[in-house]
């Protein structure tokens, strides 16, 4: 099992996304993160050159190289708008770490947006609940002084089609998925979802022993 080494130790790694997916299907969850099972469907291929696409051309513009501490001063120092592209954070909780790397963080001296870029689409529970995972990794690993928000936006038009202000309970959500995340990796039995349309969209719906016809 791909997480049986993690489990060794006092605090089991958990990805943000992977944690997200519980509001998608427990079985899902349980077949990646438990089992280890890699599977691509064309959707991720295209969101993965669509992302270094995004990332390219935030590269192009870039006049500036800062971390991520530093560019949190300065926009509030400065009164400056600043940006940074695929942030890898990592912060530890009671009983797990948390890792994610966030599409985008846009900084102004008051507010921080976490950006995720996808298709735009209906906002799923699943697409909230990955960003407030980002946005709780976020505070927890930096704690900014600018007030946290964060937002959908259109990965082809790049513009924001659903954004909210993150609040603690967010981060109860998230820290109630990561409570039941550690549940299946401790032996408990996954849930497989009631849906069929999430069956449907499943990279594992060909070898899903519970796929919803």
């Amino acid at each position: 099992m791909k997480n049986l080494q993690a489990l060794k130790n006092n605090k089991p790694e958990l990805n943000v996304s992977s944690v997200a997916s519980l509001k998608f299907c427990e079985q899902s969850f349980y077949l990646q993160t438990v089992m280890g099972l890699k599977l691509t469907s064309k959707e991720m291929v295209n969101g993965l050159q669509k992302h270094e696409e995004l990332l390219q051309k935030h590269l192009e513009k870039a006049e500036l190289e800062l971390t991520i501490e530093q560019a949190l001063q300065k926009a509030i120092v400065e009164k400056q708008v600043l940006s940074v592209r695929e942030l890898p954070l990592k912060a530890v909780f009671n009983n797990y770490l948390l890792k994610g790397r966030i599409d985008e963080v846009l900084i102004t001296p008051e507010k921080v947006f976490i950006i995720d870029d996808k298709p735009k689409s209906k906002v799923f529970d699943s697409h909230k609940a990955q960003l407030y995972g980002y946005a709780l990794l976020f505070k927890k690993a930096l704690n900014p002084a600018q007030h946290i928000f964060i937002a959908l936006r259109d990965w082809n038009s790049q513009t924001i089609y659903w954004e909210q202000a993150f609040k603690q309970e967010h981060a109860l959500i998230v820290e109630n998925l990561a409570m039941r995340a550690l549940q299946i990796l401790n032996g408990s039995k996954p849930l497989p979802t009631s849906n069929a349309n999430h069956c449907k969209n499943c990279v594992f719906k060909t070898i899903c022993k519970h796929r919803k016809a």
